[in-house]
């Protein structure tokens, strides 16, 4: 009934809006609390609402190179039309150190939830999680579709318990502790959270190329991650002492552990880590197919059984090998994905091939940012300063 009365009011806005939304969601999640550890909830809320912001004006970016188009194309295909072969060799390069960084991060925190949940060391976790995903990997985009409907179930359903039970752990006082720079040096691994303009390309086409509409399901979309996010960095910053999150983070640590302490009893600590093992592997299952799908079309490989599993090797052991050598590169890998792959992809690609559609080749006559050439400066500024913090964060 539900599901007919949003397709009756909504109809295909309503669920690509989703679709944002769920990409967004994921194992990101896990990072949040632990890169602002030091800042105060009240500081993170800035932070948040900005990385929104800017998420949410380059995905219209993105809606305005579309419409340029006659046909669906991909980020590559328009990096190449308005920034050259050079343009198109970086955008290929920064989806590979994604997409690598992305599997690093959700292969160390997956091996150490399965160490948690069994009782085993989390670098045999580590393998025996890799080697099970990369089964579902192995089966194509149809065997990968139907796992991950079944996470995403386990996945809303922990959540949802989560943030009900969390809520009565607050303590009021606890949410103003901290500064805002400590906050601002989350700002990498919240931009990775609430990475979704990867989509936008196929949400145009789903919507038969209605730039209204897409604005709108980005728009909707992109408040449900906010949302969520809000409600899930009060439950931690509201129970968890300031000392805890300082630790996990000089540990590498996921979020969820930190509640070990602060929520007593095993129930709930297992309630905990089977979200966290949720949020990682519904991450992952898209993660990896898509980097499947990549390097295939990018080595023009014949799809074979044998060129499969050549393929998925490439895909889990070269990340597989870091996360074992570095077993709390977590935060790290995360913070690189979002401060550096994803920044530059899908926050400063945009930004320059818009630059160049509007006043150097005068072909977009379609703005859909307000503010000209003053708001692309600004998204430029947001751009140095993340991979400022990215790269220097650690060391000012």
């Amino acid at each position: 009934m539900i599901k007919s009365f949003c397709m009756r009011r909504f109809g295909k806005t309503f669920l690509a809006a989703l679709i944002v939304g769920g990409t967004a969601l994921g194992a990101g999640m896990l990072g949040l609390p632990i890169s602002t550890a030091g800042g105060s909830f009240y500081d993170d809320l800035i932070i948040y609402f900005v990385c929104w912001l800017f998420n949410l004006a380059t995905g219209f970016l993105f809606v305005e190179i579309l419409i340029y188009f006659k046909e669906g194309v991909n980020i590559a295909s328009m990096s190449r039309k308005f920034l050259g072969p050079l343009g198109r060799f970086f955008t290929w390069g920064l989806y590979l150190f994604l997409f690598y960084c992305l599997m690093i991060a959700y292969i160390s925190s997956g091996g150490s939830l399965l160490g948690e949940l069994f009782s085993f060391p989390s670098e045999l976790g580590m393998v025996v999680f890799a080697f099970i995903f990369s089964l579902v990997t192995l089966g194509g985009a149809g065997w990968s579709s139907r796992i991950n409907s079944v996470l995403m179930v386990g996945l809303i359903a922990t959540l949802v318990w989560f943030i009900a039970v969390g809520a009565g752990h607050i303590t009021p006082a606890m949410l103003g502790e901290g500064n805002f720079f400590a906050s601002l040096m989350g700002l990498p691994v919240i931009f990775t959270s609430f990475a979704y303009q990867g989509t936008v390309p196929s949400l145009f086409a789903y919507l038969d190329g209605h730039p209204g509409k897409t604005r709108r399901a980005i728009f909707y979309g992109t408040l449900i991650p906010f949302a969520t996010y809000i409600m899930w960095d009060g439950i931690f910053k509201g129970s968890v002492p300031l000392a805890g999150l300082l630790h996990a983070k000089e540990l590498g640590q996921i979020a969820t552990l930190t509640l070990s302490g602060a929520w007593p009893g095993r129930g709930i600590a297992l309630a905990v880590a089977s979200f966290s093992f949720f949020a990682v592997t519904t991450s992952l299952v898209g993660v990896a197919l898509g980097l499947y799908d990549f390097l295939q079309d990018g080595i023009s490989l014949p799809k074979t059984r044998k060129n499969a599993f050549y393929l998925t090797c490439f895909v889990y052991f070269p990340p597989l090998i870091v996360a074992l050598t570095n077993p709390g590169i977590f935060l790290t890998a995360l913070g690189l994905a979002g401060g550096i792959g994803g920044t530059l992809l899908l926050g400063l690609m945009p930004v320059l091939m818009v630059t160049m559609g509007r006043y150097y080749y005068k072909t977009f006559h379609a703005d859909q940012v307000p503010g000209k050439g003053i708001t692309l400066a600004l998204l430029c500024v947001f751009v140095v300063l993340e991979v400022f913090i990215t790269l220097f964060g650690k060391f000012v």
